[in-house]
């Protein structure tokens, strides 16, 4: 019966069961059976094909939503960055329009406003679309009142300018909630697309949950919801899909933002003698700045799983002092690591060491030829540095490696 109920969550929403896991599927059912007091599956079954409501039910137990305000923070040092410049440039009369999907408990949608309030951006310039397939999960979103999980990290200054304390919890204020309109669609139907164009759209973390035929299916979707200069944010985990796709990356970095595929490449011209053409690099935004978790110089005596977790951590905060020291850290403790190296090439890329960046993942790819993450961002980077021949010989990998697997890369 459960296979049942997984067919029918990849029918409706495109979810594939492998990818949400079995056991989260068969939590959330449970779930439904207490509450209805049923302990039939058989009758569970019918109920979920006559009830409309029981099957909004269903949807809300299985999807259980994990986010927090301003998760990687590259994806808003990018929008209030390269994202915003392009569209002063390219639209400087109307209202920027940006887009959520999915967008969970509201932390993403709310973190978007209060990015672009916080550079300046009149409120009237911009207006923020979200939507959810929860009503649960868009149920806490209209209330904008969150407790201590939503908010990570020591980047916290925006809780004092933008929520009121309430108890052991936090109101989000009425100058950033009157920025963002809530409402239950899907990514895969027809209606998600009533306010497109957009200029911006944050579609992260959502891909990796779908099989190959609904993840390009979406990522079509996704084409036709943005406007021609439009951005795309993805979660980094998907990246890799998007290069499959020939989707072009800003060059922000840890931002894994897209847009637009590129037109087909043409054949390659007979190579001649002579000096090779000049490219200009242009130089990656500024990050927001954000105060430093702990002191570079902080013994960093730790075991390899807390060390790279805490690397992880801080790269995703922002804080990239501190990441690099944990990375190294870690190699010269535990040796060469490809996820290692990998992390490290994220975090000098960031820092605006192109270099560095690029020399490490060399170092990556040689410990793990096929280490996706790593053939995804090495590819990123020799694209903002001009390289395409060599970004179109990373890409062929990735396609190779993903046809290998029938499946692609998440």
């Amino acid at each position: 019966m459960h296979e049942r109920i997984a067919e029918l969550l990849k029918r409706d929403l495109g979810l594939e069961a492998a990818r949400l896991g079995h056991g989260s599927i068969e939590r959330a059912v449970r779930e439904r059976l207490a509450a209805r007091k049923l302990t039939d599956m058989a009758r569970y079954w019918t109920l979920l094909m006559d009830s409309a409501e029981e099957r909004q039910q269903l949807i809300d137990a299985v999807v259980v939503p994990e986010t927090w305000f301003f998760r990687d923070r590259g994806a808003f040092d990018a929008l209030v960055g390269h994202t915003l410049a392009q569209w002063r440039a390219s639209r400087p009369a109307g209202p920027m329009r940006l887009l959520s999907v999915p967008c969970s408990t509201g932390e993403e949608p709310y973190s978007m406003a209060m990015a672009l309030l916080d550079l300046g951006v009149d409120a009237p310039a911009f207006q923020i679309d979200a939507a959810d397939i929860s009503e649960r999960s868009l149920a806490v979103a209209r209330a904008a009142t969150y407790r201590r999980n939503s908010f990570r990290g020591e980047a916290l200054e925006f809780r004092a300018r933008h929520f009121d304390a309430r108890g052991d919890a936090f109101a989000l204020r009425p100058a950033v909630t009157s920025r963002v309109r809530l409402r239950r669609a899907n990514l895969l139907d027809q209606g998600i697309a009533a306010g497109a164009p957009y200029d911006v759209v944050f579609c992260r973390n959502l891909l990796i949950y779908f099989e190959r035929e609904t993840q390009d299916r979406a990522l079509q979707i996704l084409a036709g919801l943005l406007s021609p200069a439009g951005t795309l944010f993805l979660g980094p985990s998907e990246a890799g899909l998007a290069l499959v796709h020939r989707w072009r990356a800003i060059g922000a970095p840890l931002s894994f933002g897209f847009q637009r595929p590129a037109p087909e490449p043409p054949a390659a011209a007979p190579v001649t003698r002579g000096a090779a053409p000049r490219v200009a690099v242009r130089r990656p935004p500024p990050p927001l700045r954000r105060e430093p978790v702990v002191a570079a110089s902080a013994p960093l005596r730790l075991s390899a799983d807390t060390l790279l977790s805490e690397a992880r951590r801080l790269a995703d905060e922002g804080c990239y002092d501190d990441a690099r020291a944990r990375c190294e850290s870690f190699l010269q403790q535990h040796g060469p690591n490809a996820h290692v190296l990998f992390l490290l090439g994220l975090v000098r890329g960031a820092q605006g060491d192109a270099g560095a960046a690029a020399a490490l993942y060399r170092k990556a790819l040689y410990l793990d030829p096929v280490h996706e993450d790593t053939l995804v961002h090495y590819a990123m980077l020799l694209e903002r540095r001009g390289d395409e021949a060599g970004a179109r010989v990373l890409r062929e990998r990735i396609r190779r490696r993903a046809a290998h697997a029938g499946e692609a890369p998440r």
